[in-house]
C-alpha cells in the first residue's frame, strides 16, 4: 500500500521540477476582475465573465505555448471556466504539459494606525480553499505579501 504522505511528496517534487524546466516560465493569468478591468478599459474592452474568459482562453490555446510555459497562475474565476468548446482549462493545460497554479491571497487592506501599510487577506479559510483548488487540479499556489520600507515604515 502506498503512503499517502510519500505519494503527495512525490507528487510535490515531480510538479516543482517540471515547473522549473529549463527555458520555461510561468504565465501570471491570475489578474482579478478589478485588474483585468483596468487593462480591458485601457483597450475599450468591456469588462464581463464573457470576455475575460476569452482572453483567457486565447491565452491558454496559444499555439506552441508548452515550449516555453510550464504553469499558470489563475485567479479564482478562471479554474472552472472552458474554452468556447467546453473543455475546462485546467484540463487544457495539463493535457499541453502545463501545470495549474491559484492565487490563494484575497487582496490587501489598509492596516489601520499605520502610515498606510498593508495587511494581505486570506489566512482565514486558507486549507479549505487550497484543498478545493487542488481538487480541481491545481498544484501549486501564489501568495502574495506587500511590505513598504522605508520612511520610519513598516511601523
Amino acid at each position: 500500500m502506498i503512503d499517502p504522505k510519500q505519494a503527495f511528496k512525490a507528487e510535490l517534487i515531480r510538479t516543482a521540477k517540471e515547473i522549473c524546466a529549463s527555458g520555461k516560465g510561468i504565465l501570471a493569468a491570475d489578474e482579478s476582475t478589478a485588474t483585468i478591468g483596468s487593462r480591458f478599459q485601457a483597450i475599450s474592452v468591456e469588462n464581463n465573465e464573457t470576455n475575460r474568459r476569452a482572453y483567457r482562453e486565447l491565452l491558454f490555446t496559444a499555439p506552441g505555448i508548452e515550449q516555453s510555459i510550464s504553469g499558470v497562475i489563475m485567479f479564482e474565476e478562471t479554474v472552472d471556466q472552458a474554452t468556447s468548446d467546453g473543455e475546462n482549462f485546467v484540463k487544457l493545460l495539463a493535457r499541453r504539459g502545463i501545470h495549474t497554479g491559484i492565487k490563494l491571497d484575497k487582496g490587501l487592506v489598509v492596516l489601520g494606525g499605520t502610515k498606510n501599510e498593508n495587511a494581505t487577506q486570506g489566512l482565514d479559510g486558507l486549507a479549505a480553499r487550497a484543498k478545493s483548488f487542488y481538487d480541481k487540479g491545481a498544484r501549486f499556489a501564489k501568495w502574495r505579501a506587500v511590505v513598504k520600507i522605508g520612511n520610519g515604515i513598516p511601523s
